[in-house]
């Protein structure tokens, strides 16, 4: 893989080249003191920090290709129906994206493939532009999941600062290649190679050392404690229900369907998301197959690292630390699975 060298300018320069070629470009962008993912107009929109912005946000790729609330069906009074297909229209790129949330996206394709919906929108992202982090943020774990804090591939272009005006680029596809050499970047000399392969390893140790736990170990001692109540009890005992960890999750896709009868026979159905810690989750006629509060805490836990596994072939959590972040009692994913490795990893 083949680095080439830039400037700020040359990052810019690449976001007006897909801009002039008339693509709408979207990803992480400053709003006020937040950052919200939404189409980008202007290049100083864009957030450049080096830092994994993931604890940051509560918003991610999901918000553009699977929205919070979205109207899918509109039925007359004549009892006739057709799909709506919202306003989203016109091919972009994401630009600036973090390689967590980069693998999210493919795991929402592999979740979301059979809905007619989520391909509507998928369908419209043309190219792929990443930010890799040289600085993880607080909460973020990428590397123990094998997400981050760099990529290797299903990109088109990559990026990463290694000064603060030194941009390395790396060129993931045909595409990426090709926009690359228009930028008339210079190879990267062993120097400026050297110095990225370090600011990723720092990376990667700082994550490391907040976090040392082997993952290895996670799949198999989360089986063996499905059943220990006493457990995940006392792991969950902080949790409120409040869902914000489904609500920010970039692949959580659970969703409840609303319909809005009005007095003219007309309806509309839409359908918005729905979490899983949630009391009401798993609250069906007669019955509550979740009815505790640890049970819908352990749920969550186990199909991020072992339901989803068996059922699509990976795990679904990216390791951004949006769950731990955006918890009003710092409920911490990380321990959790400390905890549970401590008692089960080793039998």
């Amino acid at each position: 893989m083949k680095f080439y060298v830039g400037g700020v300018s040359a990052l810019e320069k690449l976001f007006l080249y897909f801009k002039s070629n008339g693509l709408n470009i979207y990803g992480p962008k400053k709003d006020r003191n937040s950052i919200i993912y939404g189409e980008l107009n202007d290049f100083s929109q864009l957030c450049l920090s080096p830092e994994g912005i993931s604890s940051k946000t509560p918003q991610s790729i999901k918000n553009i290709v699977h929205p919070s609330s979205q109207l899918f069906l509109k039925t007359k009074s004549d009892y006739s129906s057709y799909a709506v297909y919202d306003n989203e229209s016109g091919d972009k790129v994401l630009f600036g994206i973090r390689p967590c949330d980069l693998n999210s996206l493919y795991i929402l394709d592999k979740m979301l493939s059979e809905d007619p919906y989520y391909s509507h929108r998928r369908e419209t992202i043309k190219g792929i532009v990443v930010q890799e982090c040289t600085i993880p943020g607080k909460y973020c774990f990428c590397s123990k999941v094998g997400t981050g804090p760099n990529t290797e591939s299903g990109f088109d272009i990559s990026y990463a600062f290694i000064g603060e005006y030194l941009v390395v680029f790396k060129s993931g596809s045909k595409l990426g290649e090709s926009v690359l050499s228009k930028l008339f970047l210079r190879e990267a000399n062993e120097e400026e190679v050297k110095l990225y392969n370090e600011k990723i390893k720092n990376a990667k140790d700082t994550i490391e050392k907040n976090f040392p736990l082997d993952v290895k170990d996670i799949e198999g001692a989360l089986e063996k404690s499905i059943n220990d109540a006493e457990l995940w009890k006392e792991i969950s005992k902080d949790c409120i229900g409040c869902s914000n960890c489904n609500m920010v999750c970039p692949t959580c896709t659970c969703t409840e369907f609303i319909d809005d009868i009005r007095m003219n026979g007309n309806a509309e159905r839409k359908r918005i998301w729905v979490g899983c810690l949630s009391p009401v989750y798993g609250q069906i006629a007669g019955m509550h197959f979740r009815k505790e509060q640890y049970m819908r805490y352990r749920h969550f836990v186990l199909h991020k690292f072992l339901f989803s596994k068996k059922e699509i072939g990976t795990k679904i959590c990216v390791g951004c630390g949006r769950c731990i972040a955006f918890c009003p009692l710092r409920l911490d994913l990380r321990k959790t699975l400390n905890s549970v490795v401590s008692i089960y990893g080793k039998k």
